[in-house]
């Protein structure tokens, strides 16, 4: 979301935009329902203790680096509980945010089955608004596409950078 309505502002500053499975897909309903739901699996965690994190990102994400299952319970652990109130605030207009991005676009999503959060339709939003956007689907990955299938995601990534390099 942030990097999304920073493209939208400040198109001098950014040349090309990669989303890895936005925090504006829609899978989980409106922006109500998707706050209800980030909160209750937040405060969820935050109640685990750090053997029951790591179990629970192994169990969650079992194609996961050791390193990146130590690295994700670390970060929840310092985060402070009262950060999940920042969500607390008027839904985003990232589709109108979209359409005011000057540069290629480069949305990759994963399986809702998985976990990723953007439907078909809000790829298809996307392309509606931004001509220059490009989507790439990573099948066997959630939200977390980089953990997931980091081979395909570095293939996606690179090649939409020489698509624009080439442009």
């Amino acid at each position: 979301m942030i990097e999304t309505m920073f493209a939208a502002s400040h198109p001098n500053l950014t040349t090309s935009l990669i989303l890895e499975d936005p925090a504006w897909g829609t899978a989980w309903g409106d922006w109500d329902a998707a706050n209800a739901g980030i909160t209750q699996w937040f405060l969820g965690i935050k109640a685990m203790t750090k053997s029951e994190l790591t179990t629970y990102c192994r169990e969650s994400n079992p194609t996961w680096l050791d390193e990146d299952v130590v690295n994700w319970v670390e970060s929840k652990l310092q985060v402070h509980p009262n950060a999940v109130g920042l969500l607390e605030q008027p839904a985003p207009q990232w589709l109108s945010a979209i359409g005011q991005i000057t540069c290629p676009i480069l949305v990759v999503t994963g399986d809702l089955d998985k976990g990723a959060l953007n439907t078909n339709a809000d790829v298809q939003a996307v392309a509606a608004v931004c001509q220059q956007s490009q989507t790439v689907h990573i099948d066997g990955t959630g939200h977390t596409i980089h953990h997931d299938q980091f081979d395909a995601y570095i293939v996606a990534v690179t090649s939409f950078l020489a698509s624009i390099d080439s442009c």
